[in-house]
């Protein structure tokens, strides 16, 4: 009986389990307290990736903004997330503790951009909100959880003369702030993954969700730099730099891992029909990596910039994506593939077409995430008959 198309999906996932030789390029920073410090964050200047500081102060992990300091409650390195705790009220106001900071400012040269998976509610604001596109009515969530009973530390927000607005954080507008002022709105919260349907007692506690973007090899300066992985890396020019930047680059046969920060054994023929003469490599590798990315997930579009999309949204409604796979001669259920979560798209597709098809399917959805992390990088973005071809090319 023949195999099962998707379950080639599942071999991927199931080899991300497998216990590989590998050497770690990077020291993973100590624990602070009982938190777990995953590469590439780094509490020092010996561990770490150096482009994503954070600190550890008494046990307590905090992320430094541009001008104020929060603390870090939850932090998932497979998602590339971490969560901090947003303000408080001063005492007996519906202000925010962070207002003379304009509430939360990230650096946007630095590789940390606020997700979508945040729904914010912006308190004690002005009419000059009523002309913005945030949802101000009284059906808002934000009157919801002013309303309830389990909104009691934000009772001074309750005055009905105040407004409040709620709306989804991740748009290009807000990936960098969650801005508060006297002019606009002087308080705000936050919920990570808030399931709206849900009663006001079942929300998470209060948070905003920050996201960090995959760190590259290391910098080196010499060979020398990259012995620590035993010498499986070598020290060369970074072609996709300005110059002058050198990178430990992992040796033939391995690849970078930006989730562990070392260099891995490559995946290699994983056919459950076997080996000889499979063009399985690419699909197998490339939906292995698409799992330890965490792509199948909410994100923000990062070439059409769309806020609160899902992952179907960016491989198959994104006007751009959406382009280059009819250049590609590709064709399916458009609507039914966008509203797809959780790799149920993938599960569709793998059923719904050849082997061969499906791995020119999953090779050009690679192609289009590497686009997108281009454009997060500030790189401007190939035209989709430029990215068609070179997916046919990979």
């Amino acid at each position: 009986m023949a195999t099962p198309r998707f379950l080639y999906l599942f071999t991927a996932v199931l080899i991300l389990t497998l216990i590989i030789d590998s050497a770690t390029s990077i020291e993973q920073c100590p624990n602070c307290g009982n938190k777990t410090v995953p590469y590439p964050l780094s509490t020092t200047s010996t561990c770490g990736d150096q482009s994503y500081k954070i600190r550890c102060e008494t046990g307590t992990l905090i992320f430094d903004t541009l001008n104020n300091s929060y603390p870090i409650t939850s932090i998932s390195a497979s998602a590339q997330r971490l969560v901090i705790a947003p303000s408080q009220l001063l005492p007996s106001t519906c202000v925010t503790s962070d207002i003379s900071h304009q509430g939360i400012q990230l650096n946007s040269s630095l590789p940390f951009n606020v997700t979508s998976s945040n729904t914010i509610m912006y308190l004690n604001c002005s009419d000059s909100l009523l002309r913005s596109p945030l949802n101000c009515s009284s059906s808002s969530l934000c009157n919801t959880f002013l309303n309830s009973s389990d909104g009691g530390g934000f009772a001074t927000c309750r005055d009905r003369s105040l407004m409040c607005c709620t709306f989804r954080a991740g748009g290009s507008s807000n990936s960098y702030m969650i801005r508060v002022r006297e002019s606009g709105c002087s308080a705000y919260t936050s919920f990570v993954n808030l399931n709206p349907t849900f009663p006001v007692g079942r929300w998470p506690d209060p948070g905003l969700e920050i996201q960090w973007v995959s760190p590259r090899e290391p910098v080196c300066g010499g060979q020398s730099d990259c012995a620590v992985d035993g010498g499986k890396s070598t020290c060369g020019p970074d072609a996709t730099s300005d110059g002058g930047v050198n990178r430990c680059f992992c040796n033939t046969g391995l690849v970078w891992d930006p989730i562990q920060g070392l260099c891995t054994k490559n995946v290699t023929c994983q056919d459950l029909d076997g080996c000889s003469n499979s063009k399985r490599t690419a699909l197998i590798a490339v939906a292995t990596s698409l799992v330890k990315r965490k792509v199948i997930t909410d994100v923000a579009c990062s070439v059409c910039r769309q806020a609160w999309e899902s992952v179907g949204h960016v491989f198959f409604g994104c006007h751009y994506a959406k382009n280059v796979l009819r250049l590609m001669h590709q064709s399916f259920d458009w609507k039914k593939v966008v509203s797809m979560y959780k790799g149920d798209y993938l599960k569709f597709l793998a059923s719904s077409h050849t082997k061969a098809e499906f791995e020119q399917i999953i090779c050009t959805l690679w192609c289009i995430w590497s686009e997108g992390n281009q454009v997060v990088h500030s790189k401007k973005s190939r035209s989709a008959s430029a990215l068609a071809a070179f997916s046919l090319q990979y």
